[in-house]
C-alpha cells in the first residue's frame, strides 16, 4: 500500500499517507519536492526533519494527530500553504516564521498545550495567529511590539522575555 501511494504521488501531486506508524518522514517522501497535498495524519512523528521544507510546493499539508513537540524555526519556507492541520499534537509554540505564510487560509490547531500563540489569539483564528506572530517577529528586530488588536488578557510571559522591549 505505501508504495502504491508514493508511486501515484509522482502524477497526482496527492499523498496521503496515514496510520502508517511512521516515527520519522520516511525520506521517499521528502524527495517528492512536487508534491501539492501531503497528509502524515494519525503517525508517531515527534519532529520534521530540516529537510521537509524542500517541498515547498505544498498547498495543503496535515500532520494532525501526531506527537509533535516543535516544528522547524524556518517553517515559514512553505509559503505556498494555504491548508495546515497541527491539531491533536504536542506542541507548545510555533515558530515565528510562521507569520511568512500569508496564503495561509486555515489553520487547526485544536488540541495542542500551545503557550505561544496563546489561546485567546488562536481562537480569533488564522489571520490573529499569523498576526501576533509577525508583531512578535518585528518586535525581535526593532524592540516594539504591538499586541494591542490581539484580545490579550495577559501579556504571555514569553513575550516579556524580550530584552529592551518599548512598547506592547
Amino acid at each position: 500500500r505505501y508504495l502504491e501511494q508514493i508511486k501515484a504521488s509522482d502524477d497526482s501531486g496527492k499523498l496521503q499517507l496515514e496510520n502508517f506508524g511512521f516515527l520519522d518522514v520516511p525520506s521517499d517522501v521528502l524527495q517528492r519536492t512536487v508534491l501539492v497535498h501531503l497528509s502524515l495524519k494519525s503517525n508517531q512523528l515527534n519532529q520534521l526533519p530540516d529537510m521537509f521544507l524542500l517541498l515547498s510546493e505544498l498547498t495543503s499539508l496535515d500532520l494532525s494527530e501526531n506527537r509533535l513537540i516543535s516544528l522547524p524555526s524556518n517553517f515559514g519556507a512553505l509559503t505556498k500553504l494555504t491548508t495546515l492541520s497541527l491539531q491533536n499534537n504536542r506542541l507548545t509554540y510555533l515558530p515565528l516564521s510562521m507569520a511568512k505564510l500569508t496564503d495561509l487560509q486555515m489553520l487547526h490547531l485544536d488540541s495542542n498545550a500551545l503557550e505561544s500563540p496563546p489561546m485567546e489569539v488562536v481562537q480569533n483564528g488564522t489571520a490573529a495567529v499569523l498576526e501576533y506572530l509577525g508583531s512578535l517577529s518585528h518586535g525581535l528586530q526593532s524592540d516594539d511590539v504591538d499586541l494591542s488588536r490581539q484580545g490579550l488578557v495577559d501579556i504571555p510571559a514569553h513575550v516579556m522575555q524580550f530584552n529592551n522591549m518599548r512598547v506592547l
